[in-house]
């Protein structure tokens, strides 16, 4: 009997069954028809009654509403003369002969919540064991504060409405009243509790949410999550990471390793003496090659990502814009104030789309974000203003405020970011050098040269004054997969790719970009001059060229350079809760 079933047959076969095993059956349907649309349409309504309706606090302890303590700064004029109840964390506690003040925060908001208590309500085990950093709940009255300085405060009235949940069982490290960052920096599980880092999370927090309504719901891009172990180096820099589980296990190890053939040493001749054995230890420790890595746990060599680019193409050719919001991770060496191991990426990548408009839609989405993050932690922003951008040499910051500075990239000082050709910068760079500017890294004269921080910063900084796209690179270094130019440099007269990096004053590059190969031939030439033809973990990325290939374009972020932009602050190290370094990974 023929199992052969007609293209009616299948539908109806679909629609009655209960579950859908086999996905070959679904594909290869013709018409599938959808879910009923009335009922659909209920649904829909129903999920936005739901929303729609006005969130009730939480109750609890003896009928007080809990709070917390930023929801009670935007609506506090509704709450005055009702019973509130916070959680949270002492900042300051003092006491004096007839009232004690608490000063409370919950990390919600950079304000704090002042309370006041008779000080004769509270027993000495309950004055010893207050201080900063105790973690307590408390229950009040918020009323209308006598003090202009502030609008309101919470009245405790008994001993009982103070509740402490976990006390200093020795002096808090956190508890001084100033702390430099270097030993912030040391303590990275406790510095989130002071001012400063607490803000930084905020504001990181809001360019993350920034990010996400802007390409998510905004520009309806899909959210794309990359694999975080890989086969290859993206970016062909030779600065991954590789994961291995041969050396946790001696056995695997040992299987693994294949001795070299080696020349015999002389120390094992018919003449060698007890003296040479004891010193020449190549007769004792054989040599081995490198591990034999189709014994390790994926078959094969494997790295940490450097970038999630590659793997987002594939979604980008099929779904249109797409993005990803996660860690990557460079075996690079540097220790400078701008480089970590591990660090947050955002990469976009956009179809049917060329040079121009990639560095539109990454100027759009910069001056999003700043404008979120200013409104969202205006609070966050003045601190950091105030107690840090200000306070910095004049050489060391490019406006006199960090509000200042982040004016000029939303349009309110000038209206676009400067695009300029990378043959540009180089010749008004050689004529600084020429008028008496001494570099720490000469610029030669001839050839092709890689622009260093303080070339990009001199052009930023004190040439342009303002952001700046630097485009048209030299293919020799640029990554393989970048588009060639159409035609040669005409200053240069070398071949460039079709590429653009987002300089900024203050801070350098935070932004690379490129218009991707599209086509086939051309993108396997390219493989094949750097060395990657052989290369099978990037058979895939060629078969994206094989079928449907479209141009497109994309770019990367690394979002704690962005976070500096928006912080005013002056380490890459600060700006990542758990910092990870060469020759440091602690927690």
């Amino acid at each position: 009997m023929s199992t052969t079933l007609s293209n009616s047959e299948l539908v109806e076969s679909v629609k009655s069954a209960d579950v859908i095993e086999s996905a070959d059956v679904i594909e290869s349907a013709d018409v599938i028809e959808s879910a009923d649309s009335a009922e659909l349409a209920e649904f829909t309504e129903s999920i936005s009654s739901a929303s729609s309706a006005e969130f009730t606090e939480f109750t609890s302890y003896n009928e007080a509403t809990k709070y917390r303590i930023y929801d009670i700064y935007t609506k506090y004029e509704t709450l005055l003369n009702s019973k509130i109840f916070v959680q949270g964390w002492i900042k300051t506690f003092r006491t004096q002969k007839d009232t004690s003040f608490i000063s409370l925060n919950d990390g919600s908001t950079f304000e704090n919540l002042q309370i006041v208590l008779p000080t004769n309500l509270l027993t000495a085990d309950q004055i010893k064991d207050l201080g900063t950093g105790v973690s307590v709940g408390i229950k009040g009255n918020l009323v209308k504060s006598p003090v202009n300085s502030q609008a309101f405060e919470l009245i405790i009235c008994s001993s009982d409405d103070v509740i402490i949940y976990g006390k200093n069982l020795e002096s808090n490290p956190i508890a001084k009243t100033k702390l430099g960052i270097q030993f912030l920096r040391t303590v990275p599980h406790l510095r989130v509790r002071t001012n400063t880092f607490a803000a930084i999370a905020r504001i990181r927090h809001q360019l993350a949410m920034a990010t996400h309504d802007f390409y998510g719901k905004k520009k309806r891009f899909i959210l794309v999550a990359p694999p975080q172990i890989t086969q290859n180096d993206c970016e062909g820099g030779g600065e991954a990471f590789q994961v291995t589980t041969i050396l946790k296990d001696p056995a695997k190890l040992k299987a693994a390793l294949k001795p070299k053939p080696v020349v015999k040493p002389a120390c094992l001749s018919t003449t060698a003496t007890d003296q040479n054995l004891s010193t020449d230890k190549s007769c004792i420790n054989p040599s081995y090659s490198d591990p034999d890595l189709s014994k390790d746990f994926f078959g094969g060599p494997a790295y940490l990502t450097v970038s999630g680019q590659l793997a987002l193409e594939t979604y980008c050719l099929a779904l249109g814009g797409v993005y990803c919001y996660q860690s990557a991770f460079r075996a690079d060496p540097s220790q400078t104030s701008r480089h970590v191991a591990e660090f947050t990426m955002l990469e976009v990548e956009i179809p049917f789309a060329d040079l121009t408009d990639n560095m539109d839609l990454a100027e759009e989405y910069i001056k999003y974000c700043i404008k979120w993050v200013v409104t969202e932690c205006a609070t966050d922003i003045k601190f950091l203003d105030d107690f840090y951008y200000k306070k910095r040499p004049e050489t060391d910051k490019f406006k006199p405020s960090l509000v200042e500075y982040l004016k000029m990239f939303v349009g309110l000082e000038t209206s676009n970011f400067a695009r300029m050709r990378y043959s540009e910068v180089m010749q008004i760079l050689l004529k600084v050098q020429a008028d008496g500017h001494k570099f720490e890294t000469p610029i030669p004269e001839s050839g092709v040269f890689d622009f260093k921080s303080e070339h990009e910063r001199y052009l930023t900084d004190i040439l342009l004054k303002k952001p700046v796209f630097v485009t048209h690179y030299p293919a020799e270094i640029k990554a393989f997969y970048m588009k060639p130019s159409e035609l040669p440099d005409p200053v240069l007269n070398v071949k460039t790719v079709e590429c653009c990096d987002l300089l900024v004053p203050g801070i350098g590059e935070v932004l690379g970009g490129s218009c991707r190969t599209a086509s086939y031939e051309t993108l396997k030439a390219s493989m094949e001059s750097h060395g990657l033809i052989d290369d099978n973990s990037l058979d895939y990325y060629l078969d994206l060229r094989r079928f449907g290939s479209v141009e497109h374009c994309g770019f990367g972020i690394g979002m704690s350079r962005l976070l500096m932009m928006l912080t005013g602050m002056e380490n890459i190290r600060d700006m990542i809760e758990f910092p990870r370094t060469m020759g440091s990974i602690v927690y």
